[in-house]
């Protein structure tokens, strides 16, 4: 995870960024450290659009972000959602 201005990125395997991209699955889950935690905290308000990178190749797309959750832990980590709004 990076956050470079209003953005926040994540890379996804060919497998999920296929239904990401489409829209059959507008949401990542990610697991994230104390620091990512803090980044996406400490950014929470400016945070306006996420991108997804392909692992391997060089093609994202970038949404609107709707909503940030976070959902659990596991193994002492924070487990969160990022969801967007899918162009039609």
């Amino acid at each position: 995870m990076r956050i470079e201005g209003n953005t926040v990125i994540f890379r996804s395997y060919p497998s999920m960024y296929e239904k990401e991209e489409s829209g059959v699955k507008p949401n990542t889950v990610r697991i994230l450290d104390f620091c990512e935690i803090s980044q996406v905290i400490e950014n929470w308000k400016e945070l306006k659009y996420i991108r997804i990178e392909e692992v391997g190749h060089d093609r994202s797309f970038t949404r609107e972000l709707t909503d940030i959750t976070e959902v659990g832990e596991l193994l002492g980590k924070s487990v969160y959602v990022f969801s967007w709004r899918h162009e039609e």
